[in-house]
């Protein structure tokens, strides 16, 4: 099987093949459609749905090696939970806070 996450299309999330496939649409045209997995059907919404569908066949389709918190030996599946792990439970570690993303075309007003 070649690599399925690297063959997400990112501008709209459907994998080329049948990897992932546009399961519904909303009801206006303004809607995200649904994305399934071609794997085990499990399926995403939303503005994240591409990312999310990318996670979950990194996660639950393909094999990757845990990540180990160098102070405490914790091990986690993700970058982003041992980062937000590491921010919450080792806080002599300095690490700055999160900044909030902005969703698609969302106006910068400056705040």
């Amino acid at each position: 099987m070649d690599n399925v996450i690297d063959n997400i299309d990112p501008t709209c999330g459907v994998v080329p093949g049948g990897g992932a496939k546009p399961a519904a649409f909303g009801p206006n045209e303004n809607d995200f459609p649904i994305l399934s997995c071609a794997e085990c059907d499990t399926t995403f919404s939303g503005v994240w749905a591409t990312g999310n569908l990318r996670r979950h066949v990194k996660l639950k389709h393909v094999e990757t090696p845990l990540l180990s918190c160098d102070v405490c030996g914790r091990q986690l599946q993700r970058k982003d939970a041992m980062l937000k792990h590491r921010r919450d439970r080792h806080p002599e570690l300095n690490i700055p806070a999160p900044v909030p993303r902005k969703r698609p075309g969302e106006l910068d007003r400056g705040d």
